[in-house]
């Protein structure tokens, strides 16, 4: 006897369940999993799934919500959910630029640094740190000053 199990004896691997991966994570990973997708969805579907053009008066000024008009009307009557939508499409793309852009740089800086190894790593372990550092001690700094002395 070896201590193996045999084949015969293996847990079958349990099933899975879209009920209970949403059960096990948390309400905010919840929604990012449901909304990342809704939000793509909307930005690549945005020209065809806008009710009005964004830029073209429909109505009159600063109406309600309504079924006509679901976020109402701004200051010279365009309809404000056609804006919304395209604009999501206007600032999701670069920001998924942004994303693969940080991916790629950051892949690479840290491939160079973990082959490298050593002072390389060392220099670009310093780098990263100052970079980590520096956005709260200027919001540190602003505080202080707004603040004034005393």
């Amino acid at each position: 006897m070896t201590g193996r199990p045999s084949p015969d004896t293996l847990p079958a691997r349990p099933r899975f369940s879209w009920r209970d991966f949403f059960r096990r994570a948390g309400w905010l990973e919840s929604v990012g999993i449901v909304g990342v997708p809704v939000v793509t969805v909307v930005a690549v579907l945005a020209p065809w799934i806008t009710p009005f053009d964004p830029q073209l008066r429909v109505a009159g000024a600063y109406l309600p919500p309504s079924a006509g008009h679901w976020f109402g009307t701004d200051e010279i009557g365009r309809d404000l959910f056609s804006r919304v939508i395209l604009g999501v499409q206007y600032t999701w793309l670069p920001g998924l630029a942004v994303i693969g852009f940080s991916l790629t740089l950051g892949s690479l800086v840290g491939l160079i640094s973990g082959l490298a190894g050593g002072k390389v790593d060392l220099v670009i372990e310093r780098i990263v740190d100052l970079f980590l550092v520096l956005p709260s001690t200027v919001i540190a700094l602003a505080v202080v000053a707004s603040l004034g002395p005393g």
